[in-house]
């Protein structure tokens, strides 16, 4: 599931109680550039936060550096062309807050 956070950080977290490891790969990792490592906190749930750019981003959970997992929680999946399913998150622009005193000159 992926979250959105007061702070503006998107907060991703995934169930894998057997897992030794899990990292995100994404657009906004480059995907094998700089995957991200979840942290575990020790009942199965594996976390992470990052800030991201507006717009629309996809990606997977890695397992064990070789099992892909896609987050139906996320904001959508789609189907890639070589068979896995993709996790969907579009981070909106987020509109500046004009002071009343400038809105009003």
């Amino acid at each position: 599931m992926v979250t959105r956070l007061d702070s503006g950080e998107w907060e991703f977290r995934t169930f894998v109680p057997l897992a030794a490891f899990v990292e995100i790969l994404g657009t906004f990792t480059g995907w094998h550039d700089e995957p991200l490592a979840m942290l575990p906190d020790g009942s199965g749930w594996w976390t992470a936060r990052l800030q991201l750019p507006p717009g629309e981003h996809e990606f997977q959970y890695r397992i064990d550096g070789r099992a892909w997992q896609a987050d139906y929680a996320a904001h959508g999946v789609r189907l890639a062309r070589h068979g896995a399913w993709l996790s969907r998150l579009n981070v909106p622009k987020i509109a500046a807050v004009v002071p009343a005193a400038v809105a009003a000159a």
